[in-house]
C-alpha cells in the first residue's frame, strides 16, 4: 500500500470534512505546516492526537490522512508524541482487527496496510525500538512481502526472540517460522536459531512443533534432515508428517542447489 492508493481510497473530502481541518478561517492549507505559526501548528498537532485516540475507527482514519497529508516528508512525525501516539495506534488495531467485519469495512484493510507503512518509516527513520516491537506484533503473514521484509531487518531479531514462547499459539508458530527465514538470511544468527527450533520440535504443542519443523524448512542443513527422520512425530503424528517431508524436501533442494551454485 503506497500514500497515492491510501489518498483514493480514503476519499479525501470525505475525510477532511470529518475532521472539519480542510481550511480554517483564513483559508490555510493543512498541509503547508511549515508556513503556519507555532500556536496553530502546536493547536494541530493537539487536535491530530485527540483523533488518532479516539474510539471512532472513522475518527482514527481520518487523523491519519490529515497527518501525512500530500507531504511525502511526513513533517509531523517528528513531534515524539506524534510518532508514539501513531505506534500505539497500530498496535490498538492490530487488536482490532480480529472484532473487524472486513466484507462491512474493506477500508480498514486499506487503512491498516497504510498505518504499517507510516510504523515503518518510523521504524527506519527514527530508530525506535518500540516501534520495531510494534511491527514484529503486527497483523501478517510469514510468506507476504511485508512478513519478508521483516525478516531481513536487524532491528526486528530481538523482538522475535523475546516472542519465541508467546503463549499465543498463533504469534507463536508464526516467530518460530519468521526466525527460519531470519537464519535463511542472515547465517550469523543461526547459532541461536537452529538449536531453538530443534529444542521445540519435540513440542508436544501441535503448533508450536509444527512452526518449528517449517522454520527449520527455510534454514536446516543436511543434519536436519536426518534429524526430522527421526524425529517421532515425523512418523507418528497424522498431522505433523506430511509437513517434515515436505521440509526435508525443501531442505534437501535448497542445499542441493546452493552446492551447484
Amino acid at each position: 500500500m503506497n500514500f497515492q492508493v491510501w489518498t483514493i481510497v480514503a476519499v479525501l473530502p470525505l475525510v477532511l470534512g470529518q475532521v472539519g481541518w480542510a481550511h480554517n478561517s483564513k483559508g490555510r492549507n493543512p498541509d503547508t505546516v511549515q508556513e503556519m505559526p507555532a500556536q496553530d501548528n502546536q493547536e494541530r498537532k493537539e487536535a491530530i492526537l485527540r483523533q488518532l485516540r479516539s474510539s471512532k475507527l472513522d475518527d482514527r482514519m481520518a487523523a491519519l490522512h490529515i497527518l501525512v497529508g500530500h507531504d511525502r516528508s511526513l513533517p509531523f512525525l517528528r513531534d515524539e508524541k506524534i510518532r508514539a501516539a501513531v505506534i500505539d495506534l497500530l498496535h490498538r488495531e492490530t487488536i482490532n482487527a480480529r472484532d473487524y467485519d472486513t466484507g462491512e469495512r474493506t477500508d480498514f484493510q486499506y487503512y491498516q496496510s497504510f498505518l504499517l507503512d507510516v510504523v515503518k518509516q518510523i521504524a527506519v527513520d527514527y530508530d525506535s525500538s518500540n516501534a520495531w516491537k510494534t511491527l514484529v506484533d503486527s497483523n501478517y503473514g510469514t510468506g507476504s512481502p511485508f512478513g519478508e521484509w521483516l525478516a531481513r531487518q536487524p532491528a526486528a531479531y530481538a523482538h522475535l526472540m523475546d516472542r519465541i514462547d508467546d503463549k499465543d499459539d498463533t504469534r507463536r508458530s508464526q516467530t518460530l517460522i519468521m526466525l527460519g527465514q531470519v537464519c535463511a538470511g542472515r547465517p550469523t544468527t543461526c547459532s541461536k536459531i537452529l538449536p531453538a527450533l530443534r529444542e521445540r520440535t519435540s513440542s508436544a504443542d501441535s503448533w508450536t512443533r509444527q512452526g518449528a519443523i517449517a522454520g527449520l524448512g527455510a534454514c536446516g542443513t543436511f543434519e536436519d534432515i536426518a534429524f526430522l527422520r527421526a524425529l517421532p512425530a515425523c512418523s507418528s503424528d497424522l498431522s505433523t508428517r506430511p509437513l517434515c517431508h515436505l521440509m526435508e524436501d525443501k531442505i534437501t533442494k535448497r542445499l542441493t542447489e546452493h552446492e551447484h551454485q
